[in-house]
C-alpha cells in the first residue's frame, strides 16, 4: 500500500490469483505446519540441518519440472550435503538408522522440498515481486486462520491479567 501497489491486483486475471493462493498454500502456511510438526517431533539441531536441505532441493526440482540439466560438481555436492545430513539425523550413528523420530525427520526433509516447490514455481511468475508475496502471504493467512477455526481452540487472554500488580512491576 505504501509503495502504491495495491492497484497492480486490478490487473492481476484470476489465474494470476489461483496461482498466489497455490503458492501461499504451500509456503507460508504449508511449509510452516509441517516444520513447526517437525519441531514438535525433535529437537532443533536435528531438524534445522534436514530443512537446510532446501537449496539442494532447489537445484534438484528443477531438474524434472523445468527440465534443467545438473552438473557433475552440483551432483557431488548434493550428495555429500546429504550425507551430512544423514549423519546429524541419525545422530552420527550411520550403521544402525538411529533416528529419534523417522516422522520428525521425514517432516523436516518434506519441509525443504516444500520450501523449494515454492521457489521454483515462483521463479516462472513474472509478476512484481512486491504484490506477488502479499498475495501468497494472504492467502496464507487465510489457511492459517482456517486451520484455526477447525482444529484449535482459540483463547482469548483475560485482559485484566495485564493490569496485575505483580505484571506490571516487571515491565
Amino acid at each position: 500500500m505504501i509503495q502504491g501497489k495495491l492497484e497492480l491486483l486490478k490487473t492481476y486475471s484470476k489465474e494470476d490469483y489461483l496461482h498466489s493462493t497455490l503458492l501461499g498454500f504451500l509456503n507460508p502456511y504449508l511449509y510452516y505446519v509441517v516444520l513447526f510438526r517437525a519441531y514438535s517431533l525433535l529437537p532443533a539441531q536435528e531438524v534445522q540441518p534436514s530443512n537446510y536441505t532446501w537449496p539442494i532441493m532447489v537445484v534438484l526440482l528443477p531438474i524434472p519440472l523445468l527440465r534443467q540439466k545438473i552438473g557433475l560438481k552440483s551432483i557431488s555436492a548434493i550428495i555429500v550435503s546429504f550425507v551430512g545430513v544423514f549423519i546429524v539425523s541419525t545422530q552420527g550413528n550411520i550403521l544402525v538408522l538411529g533416528f529419534s523420530s523417522p516422522e520428525g525427520t521425514l517432516l523436516a526433509l518434506s519441509s525443504s522440498v516444500i520450501w523449494a516447490l515454492f521457489w521454483v514455481y515462483n521463479t516462472r511468475d513474472e509478476r512484481d515481486e512486491v504484490a506477488k508475496l502479499f498475495l501468497n502471504f494472504t492467502s496464507g493467512f487465510v489457511f492459517t486462520a482456517i486451520s484455526i477455526l477447525l482444529f484449535s481452540r482459540v483463547v482469548i487472554p483475560d485482559i485484566a491479567g495485564a493490569f496485575r500488580r505483580n505484571i506490571c512491576r516487571s515491565i
